[in-house]
C-alpha cells in the first residue's frame, strides 16, 4: 500500500507491505488508523498512520471485497455481537500455484476457491510473471513432478 501526502503536487511518503492483494481501505474514526482488507489474506491489517507500520492483523475470512470501520459499534463485550457464521459462503479454499520446472523462478501465485451456490469462483494473484506472455492454469494430479495429468482450468 502507498501512503500519499496530499495537496497540489501529491507526493508519496511510504510504501506499508501489507500483504496479498489488498483491496478496502477505511480509517479509523479519529484518524490514528487505517485499516487494509486483504483480499488474498482472509485477514485485514491495522496501520499506524504516524509510524506507517502495520500493527495488528484481524482474521475476517473469505475473499474480502470491501471493509467498513465503525467506531465503538460494540463498546462491551468480545466484540462477536450480531455476528453468525457464513455457512457455505464461509468455504474457502486457498491454493499456491507452482511453475513447472524452473521456468519462472520468481513466479508465484495465490488462488481462492469460494463457492457460490450453483458456481464457484476462482480468483488467481500472480506475480513475478513475465509481462504480455500467455499462461495456462491447470488441475494436476499430483503435486510433485511430473505432475500426471493435466486438466486446463477454460476461462
Amino acid at each position: 500500500m502507498k501512503a500519499f501526502r496530499c495537496g497540489a503536487t501529491p507526493e508519496l511518503v511510504a510504501t506499508i507491505p501489507v500483504g496479498n492483494l489488498p483491496h478496502g481501505i477505511w480509517p479509523s474514526g479519529d484518524g490514528s488508523r487505517v485499516y487494509v482488507a486483504l483480499e488474498n489474506g482472509e485477514q485485514a491489517v491495522a496501520i499506524d498512520t504516524l509510524s506507517n507500520q502495520v500493527i495488528a492483523t484481524i482474521p475476517i475470512g473469505q475473499t474480502t471485497q470491501a471493509l467498513v470501520y465503525v467506531p465503538n459499534a460494540v463498546p462491551n463485550g468480545d466484540g462477536a455481537q450480531n455476528v453468525s457464521p457464513l455457512g457455505e459462503a464461509a468455504n474457502t479454499a486457498r491454493l499456491h500455484l507452482q511453475p513447472e520446472g524452473n521456468a519462472l523462478p520468481d513466479g508465484q501465485a495465490s488462488v481462492a476457491v469460494n463457492s457460490l451456490g450453483l458456481l464457484d469462483l476462482v480468483q488467481i494473484a500472480a506475480e513475478g510473471l513475465t509481462p504480455k506472455s500467455q499462461y495456462q492454469v491447470c488441475l494436476a494430479e499430483s503435486d510433485d513432478a511430473p505432475f500426471g495429468k493435466l486438466e486446463p482450468l477454460q476461462c
